[in-house]
């Protein structure tokens, strides 16, 4: 995958580092191979989320769980967690791109987060078709050795950057699971708003993959702390509303580098036009002197014969 022209930045969300919680217990019956007929599939099975989360970012997230839990020994005490970690061995080797975190959620984000800026870390995730095409405008305009009026790069703004207010999923509050769970069913009954992802711009996939998360979260076999989940919900946005203006930061540079570009290749035409014109009429003058000399010299070759006769 071609890598971008820019480079994005965001911090882990290691939310929980100072608590004895974690999410590590999921594995001793849970293996990475195979989710299928497994209380963790059936939990998930059918989520709407996994519109915007997609499956095999699911998978990636728990592998990276995993993977963490088993290097850490967090259960280390645990028979059933280190036969699980050694089944699984072959799917956690090598595997330092993760967050060194031992809760889900934060894995869940960190991949999720790469797919949409593109990174290519994770290359079994399906693309993000939004996120890809908005890339590859970037990419290729940047990329570009001329310049671009502004209104060339400005007018996709909106198409992918605009507010989308009937799409925006609630924020998490701090209410119960079943309570958030219960608020977000309701809504997509009505409004289909998991359903409608492909209708999502960029700003809006952000905006919502914190919701998506928690969201999720509700349905997992999984401690679910009110007070953890409304910190995770603040942190979250404000990661993603950071990238969010990194992205538009960027765009600012590119229209500002490409149009200041366009103006000197223009002002460097102009100049080249100009000399032209100017050496091209001297030429021209010239060759008419010397036109009309020549013809001088040949009406005097007659006379000038007869004299020598």
């Amino acid at each position: 995958m071609k890598k971008s022209v820019f480079t994005f930045l965001f911090g882990i969300l290691l939310l929980f580092g100072i608590t004895s919680a974690h999410d590590c217990h999921l594995f001793p019956e849970l293996s990475v191979k195979n989710l299928e007929k497994t209380l963790f599939e059936s939990s998930v099975k059918g989520n709407p989320a996994l519109a915007t989360l997609t499956e095999e970012g699911l998978r990636r997230a728990l592998i990276n769980l995993k993977a963490h839990c088993c290097a850490s020994q967090i259960l280390g005490d645990n028979a059933q967690m280190l036969a699980s970690c050694k089944k699984d061995a072959k799917y956690l080797t090598e595997r330092t791109n993760y967050p060194q975190s031992s809760f889900l959620f934060d894995h869940v984000i960190d991949v999720m987060m790469r797919r949409l800026m593109v990174d290519g870390k994770y290359e079994e995730l399906p693309l993000d078709k939004k996120a890809q095409e908005w890339r590859e405008k970037t990419d290729r305009i940047a990329d570009g050795a001329d310049g671009v009026i502004p209104v060339a790069i400005s007018k996709d703004y909106k198409k992918f950057w605009g507010l989308q207010p009937e799409f925006l999923i609630p924020e998490y509050n701090g209410v119960s699971a079943p309570e958030y769970k219960k608020a977000i069913n309701d809504l997509e009954s009505k409004k289909a708003i998991f359903a409608k992802y492909e209708d999502w711009n960029l700003n809006t996939r952000y905006y919502n993959l914190c919701q998506s998360a928690i969201y999720l979260m509700t349905h997992l076999p999984i401690d679910f702390g009110s007070e953890q989940m409304a910190l995770a919900q603040k942190k979250c946005s404000s990661m993603t509303q950071q990238n969010i203006v990194n992205e538009i930061t960027n765009l600012s540079r590119l229209i500002s580098h490409k149009s200041e570009l366009l103006l000197a290749q223009n002002m460097e035409n102009y100049a080249d036009a100009y000399l032209m014109d100017t050496r091209g009429g001297k030429f021209e003058e010239k060759s008419q002197r010397m036109l009309s000399n020549l013809f001088g010299v040949m009406r005097m070759v007659p006379k000038l014969i007869s004299m020598c006769n």
